[in-house]
């Protein structure tokens, strides 16, 4: 289970103030919103799965999917901040593979491929 919030920083003239956009949690293959509108986060889009280091679809993983989130959010105006995660990513630093191994290709999946055909 993962628990985030949505955050979009404000300047209010003399210091930021954090706005919550959404609060919501996965859970298996549950998503559960608790606040904010849910056309913030367009399913459609992969984020990196860090766990894998691979291209993740909502619907190959949504508990994952929604772990990966921050990857998508890079910018800063929107900005993802976990709350509670029950099965975080380990804290050791990866490296790339230097054996020589090809780049990995990632094929949409069968359900992505049908929602944009």
């Amino acid at each position: 289970m993962i628990r985030i919030e949505l955050l979009s920083p404000n300047y209010d003239g003399q210091s930021v103030v954090w706005q919550r956009l959404a609060l919501l949690q996965a859970e298996g293959r549950e998503l559960k919103w608790y606040e904010g509108n849910e056309s913030l986060l367009d399913r459609s889009v992969p984020v990196m799965d860090l766990r894998r280091g691979r291209s993740l679809y909502y619907e190959q993983d949504p508990e994952e999917w929604v772990r990966g989130l921050p990857t998508l959010f890079r910018g800063g105006d929107i900005v993802v901040n976990v709350i509670e995660d029950t099965n975080p990513l380990p804290s050791q630093i990866y490296e790339a593979p230097s054996d020589g191994d090809a780049p990995i290709t990632v094929e949409p999946t069968e359900a992505h491929a049908n929602a944009h055909a």
